[in-house]
Protein backbone atom coordinates (compact mmCIF):
# COMPACT_ATOMS: atom_id res chain seq x y z
CA UNK A 1 0.00 0.00 0.00
CA UNK A 2 2.78 2.42 0.91
CA UNK A 3 4.85 1.59 -2.19
CA UNK A 4 1.88 2.16 -4.49
CA UNK A 5 1.22 5.53 -2.91
CA UNK A 6 4.88 6.54 -3.21
CA UNK A 7 4.89 5.53 -6.89
CA UNK A 8 1.86 7.71 -7.57
CA UNK A 9 3.46 10.55 -5.63
CA UNK A 10 6.72 10.14 -7.60
CA UNK A 11 4.88 10.25 -10.93
CA UNK A 12 2.89 13.31 -9.86
CA UNK A 13 6.07 15.06 -8.72
CA UNK A 14 7.84 14.25 -11.98
CA UNK A 15 4.95 15.55 -14.06
CA UNK A 16 4.79 18.71 -11.96
CA UNK A 17 8.51 19.34 -12.50
CA UNK A 18 8.22 18.80 -16.27
CA UNK A 19 5.14 21.04 -16.57
CA UNK A 20 6.72 23.75 -14.42
CA UNK A 21 9.93 23.68 -16.47
CA UNK A 22 8.01 23.89 -19.73
CA UNK A 23 5.92 26.77 -18.43
CA UNK A 24 8.98 28.71 -17.26
CA UNK A 25 10.69 28.16 -20.63
CA UNK A 26 7.57 29.35 -22.48
CA UNK A 27 7.29 32.50 -20.35
CA UNK A 28 10.98 33.32 -20.82
CA UNK A 29 10.72 32.73 -24.57
CA UNK A 30 7.64 34.90 -25.08
CA UNK A 31 8.15 37.70 -22.57
CA UNK A 32 11.89 38.10 -22.08
CA UNK A 33 13.37 37.44 -25.53
CA UNK A 34 10.59 38.87 -27.70
CA UNK A 35 11.95 42.39 -27.37
CA UNK A 36 15.34 41.29 -28.74
CA UNK A 37 13.94 39.49 -31.78
CA UNK A 38 13.67 42.58 -33.99
CA UNK A 39 17.12 43.82 -32.95
CA UNK A 40 18.73 40.55 -33.95
CA UNK A 41 16.77 40.41 -37.20
CA UNK A 42 17.75 44.00 -38.09
CA UNK A 43 21.40 43.34 -37.29
CA UNK A 44 21.38 40.20 -39.44
CA UNK A 45 19.76 42.02 -42.36
CA UNK A 46 22.25 44.87 -42.04
CA UNK A 47 25.27 42.56 -42.15
CA UNK A 48 23.86 40.68 -45.12
CA UNK A 49 23.28 43.86 -47.12
CA UNK A 50 26.81 45.23 -46.60
CA UNK A 51 29.63 43.94 -48.81
CA UNK A 52 32.35 41.99 -47.04
CA UNK A 53 35.43 43.94 -46.00
CA UNK A 54 38.76 42.33 -46.78
CA UNK A 55 41.77 43.47 -44.73
CA UNK A 56 44.71 45.09 -46.55
CA UNK A 57 42.82 45.51 -49.79
CA UNK A 58 42.33 48.92 -51.35
CA UNK A 59 39.01 49.50 -53.02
Amino acid sequence: MISGLSNILAVATGLAVIITGSLVFYIFETKLFSKYENRVRNAMDKTRSEPPVLPNKKV
